[in-house]
């Protein structure tokens, strides 16, 4: 190609309309297509440099990950190139680099602490662009404003990829708390419709335990009255839980949460060939929130186990452990089920996602103790195991808790 059709004009023009283009893009598909067009302007018109682009990522120490543009518009890795301190270095500084006139640019090479083979190097808020001769030697200063350009257009389509990623993750958000609503009014609907038919069960049990009835018998009853009277409490507990989420909380000791809990659960899990066993760690802080719904988190974690290992050939086996960790107070509950594979281990906190067959499980418990966590400062975690599987919840330290004696 010849010089003169290097310089043509409409390269630039092109440049400029790619660019105008970014603002409008959807989604990274779109963008892949730019960055096709773009790498095939670049080869084009024989621009004599390579494309680098540099990621920093302040949250993981100002971490720095490089790739080159190659035929096609994909990003290869590159293990060559600038030092990291003087990428960094030009990323703070937010000044763009650029070879002086009539000075040659020599070929990108790595471990160099200075930018002497960069034509440009155009730092933005997410990185650096750097165009790197080719022919050794060269001038290249009369390509400078198609450089620039090039650098431009880069940038601003990783701005415009960054930008996308945050609205879909804002519109993941609202979908959520869309569904969590529906969960709410979902669940407050059923705790409605069950008052009639738990009364009329505890009615009639006591219309039958006024007759002669043998020992035996009796016995049954008070167990049915007893179960009434339990899904009852459940009930008024769950619309107190929808209908007022400032319950009151006080200081708790956890461990004697967790012990009064396990004295109630062990019997159950026993008929399941599950076995219960605590491990709770000496002299905890105190904690401070709703004993109630605490204890319903644990319910649904301990619940949650008992389902997996129901399914499983061999004998289980949960294990409530409490600590601190990181200035935080941890319950985990684990077990040597099958465990939580990886893939949907970010989304069995989400309403409605379970991986029971359809009608065995709504998939709301593990999302509603996730907002009770988040309503007391704490967090709910799916910690990754190789064996079986530990849902653990995070709470924080209350300042009084921290030095009082428990």
């Amino acid at each position: 190609m010849s010089e003169s059709r290097r310089r043509d004009p409409s390269w630039p023009q092109l440049l400029l309309h790619l660019q105008e283009r970014v603002a409008s893009l959807t989604s990274p598909a779109e963008g892949a297509v730019l960055l096709e067009r773009l790498a095939e302007v670049v080869g084009a018109v024989q621009l004599p440099c390579r494309v680098v682009l540099y990621r920093i990522d302040p949250t993981l120490g100002e971490e720095v990950s490089w790739r080159e543009l190659v035929r096609g518009g994909s990003w290869a890795p590159l293990l060559t190139g600038p030092g990291r301190d003087h990428i960094v270095d030009l990323w703070r500084r937010r000044v763009p680099l650029m070879v002086p006139a009539g000075v040659a640019a020599a070929p990108l090479t790595g471990g160099a602490d200075t930018a002497s083979g960069a034509l440009l190097e155009l730092p933005f808020s997410l990185g650096v662009v750097g165009l790197y001769g080719t022919d050794q030697g060269r001038d290249l200063t009369p390509h400078l404003g198609l450089a620039a350009q090039v650098a431009a257009l880069v940038s601003a389509l990783q701005h415009r990829y960054a930008g996308l990623e945050e609205q879909q993750s804002r519109d993941r958000q609202l979908r959520h708390l869309q569904r969590r609503q529906l969960a709410g009014q979902l669940l407050a609907d059923v705790a409605d419709a069950l008052a009639a038919p738990i009364t009329r069960v505890a009615g009639e049990a006591e219309l039958l335990g006024g007759l002669q009835l043998e020992e035996s018998a009796r016995s049954h009853l008070a167990a049915i009255s007893a179960a009434a009277d339990d899904l009852n409490e459940q009930r008024e507990r769950l619309l107190s839980f929808l209908r007022d989420r400032t319950a009151e909380k006080t200081m708790l000791n956890l461990n004697r949460l967790v012990e009064e809990l396990a004295a109630v659960l062990r019997r159950p899990l026993r008929l399941d060939h599950i076995g219960l066993q605590l491990d709770l760690g000496p002299n905890l802080p105190w904690a401070f929130g709703n004993a109630g719904q605490l204890r319903q988190i644990l319910l649904n974690l301990v619940q949650n186990s008992r389902d997996a290992l129901r399914a499983g050939p061999r004998h289980g086996v949960i294990a409530i452990r409490t600590r601190v960790r990181q200035h935080r107070l941890r319950i985990e509950v684990e077990d040597n089920g099958p465990g939580i594979p990886e893939a949907i281990r970010v989304r069995v906190f989400e309403p409605f996602f379970t991986t029971h067959e359809a009608g065995q499980a709504a998939g709301l418990g593990l999302s509603v103790a996730a907002d009770i966590a988040r309503e007391h400062g704490g967090e709910l975690r799916c910690e990754p195991r190789t064996l079986g599987a530990c849902l653990a919840l995070d709470l924080p330290v209350p300042t009084a808790g921290a030095a009082a004696p428990n």
